[in-house]
């Protein structure tokens, strides 16, 4: 009787010994990414033609606001990326009867909305979305020369980071063929120009620094 209950210690001690390393390799996993955001065909549609004309206009302002070859050449690339992006979703949209915003929206001069006070602190409208995204172009297409480089230059990193998820969602949880094979297509291209933006920030901020020679001053 001492034998066999001697025996079951040793076996429970066995299992538990086992169960540990197992359980601490549950405990150290990584959390498994978020689920895609889902997305309408109808939101994607105005998203995606907001991302393209934005880049758009700011291309254009890259070839003529800043003296840096490198921008210029950034700017210009957008400029032809994003228009053929934009006509391919259009088709789509008049396919599918699917509203876009006006080609003009960040040519038109707006009035930066009023600073909001902490209790007024509500989740933005689709409308205040917009215009904040007039505003910054606004801003942006003021500047020129290196302020203009180094502020578009982070610019690029960041809204083609946030373009990035949103075509990510679309191609994850969209069940509209066209539009899926669009997001599919623009998200290859736009992780392309994520990887540019960076080499741009980058070669803007070496430029920038004291003692470094930029584009225009060895153009002059």
């Amino acid at each position: 009787m001492k034998r066999i209950a001697w025996n079951k210690i040793v076996l429970v001690a066995g299992l538990c010994a086992f169960a540990v390393p197992m359980f601490g390799d549950d405990m150290n996993a990584t959390n498994p990414p978020p689920p895609p955001t889902a997305v309408t065909p109808a939101d994607f549609a105005w998203a995606a033609s907001l991302i393209n004309l934005k880049e758009i206009r700011l291309g254009e302002a890259a070839q003529s606001n800043s003296q840096n070859t490198a921008v210029q050449e950034f700017g210009k690339h957008m400029v032809r990326d994003h228009s053929r992006l934009n006509a391919r979703l259009a088709k789509i949209a008049a396919d599918e009867g699917l509203s876009l915003p006006d080609t003009n929206v960040f040519y038109l001069p707006v009035t930066p909305p009023a600073e909001k006070q902490a209790t007024e602190l509500m989740p933005e409208t689709p409308q205040q979305k917009l215009l904040d995204a007039q505003v910054d172009v606004q801003n942006l297409v003021s500047l020129s020369g290196p302020e203009f480089d180094q502020q578009y230059a982070d610019a690029m990193v960041k809204g083609h980071e946030k373009a990035m998820q949103k075509f990510e969602d679309a191609s994850a949880s969209l069940q509209d063929e066209q539009l899926k094979k669009y997001a599919d297509r623009g998200l290859r291209t736009i992780r392309g120009h994520y990887e540019m933006a960076q080499k741009l920030q980058s070669e803007v901020e070496t430029n920038s620094m004291p003692g470094t020679m930029t584009n225009s001053s060895s153009n002059m």
